[in-house]
């Protein structure tokens, strides 16, 4: 038996370290990011006089720069980025705290996929993304 045997049989003897319960996060994130493509897939056209297209398109870019500006003073202002974190931990991973938030490139993907592709394809696009990321 060699010296990185022994370390490997010593790690694998170890105690496993459990993550913490994420269900509130994830459950938030699904019924959340599901909006855009069901609201894509079922628009409530009395509401508006435009595509159902467009008006995603501009909902989501407006989100999309909304969640990056709010990010980029975050991790600007470290008094604002911890009072932030402490207040939504239930909805932010610990790795967060020092980069840009993963609702953020949802968003983009959201607003990339709207703006190229077709809308059956945009909708299961966006579907398997929402439902993907929180598994």
């Amino acid at each position: 038996m060699t010296d990185t045997d022994t370390h490997t049989d010593i790690q694998e003897a170890l105690p496993v370290e459990r993550k913490p319960f994420q269900g509130v996060r994830k459950v938030f994130h699904v019924l959340a990011s599901s909006t855009f493509p069901l609201f894509y897939l079922y628009p409530p056209a009395h509401l508006f006089h435009a595509p159902t297209r467009v008006v995603l398109l501009w909902f989501s870019s407006f989100c999309f720069v909304a969640s990056l500006i709010l990010d980029l003073f975050r991790l600007a202002n470290r008094r604002f980025n911890s009072q932030f974190m402490t207040q939504y931990a239930f909805l932010i991973r610990k790795s967060e705290a020092n980069r840009l938030n993963g609702s953020t490139f949802l968003l983009l993907a959201f607003t990339v996929v709207i703006y190229f592709f077709s809308r059956p394809v945009a909708i299961t696009a966006m579907l398997f993304l929402s439902l993907g990321d929180a598994a």
